[in-house]
């Protein structure tokens, strides 16, 4: 499922997914937010842009539907990660640092403001 997609002019500049999913390790619905930018766009500041208006539009689309997912999860895949944002929480996106993935790689999550824990099952 497509959230959305950046432009510049005629070219597709980057788009992002999210996927709903429940990942065994963590216990609660998210939605899995996966982001692709392209190459003459990643060293702008595109991603986080693209990353704060999804955050935007999963949550109103959450809580229109009384919070099927509770929040956003996204595995770090970029090495380009590793050496920037080492912050615990990143100030201008709220995203937490979680642990490892099942394929280790560095997990943020951000909570989605008036979303509960769901019971288990």
């Amino acid at each position: 499922q497509v959230v959305m997609h950046a432009c510049d002019g005629d070219d597709i500049a980057a788009v992002c997914t999210a996927v709903p999913m429940t990942p065994p390790a963590f216990g609660q619905p998210v939605y899995y937010y996966r982001s692709f930018v392209g190459k003459k766009w990643r060293t702008t500041m595109l991603i986080e842009k693209l990353l704060k208006r999804a955050q935007v539009v999963l949550e109103n689309y959450a809580r229109e539907r009384d919070f099927p997912c509770i929040g956003i999860l996204l595995e770090l895949e970029n090495a380009r990660f590793k050496e920037r944002g080492r912050m615990p929480v990143w100030p201008h996106t709220g995203f937490v640092y979680v642990g490892k993935s099942g394929r280790g790689l560095e997990s943020r999550v951000a909570f989605f403001k008036g979303a509960q824990l769901k019971d288990a099952k």
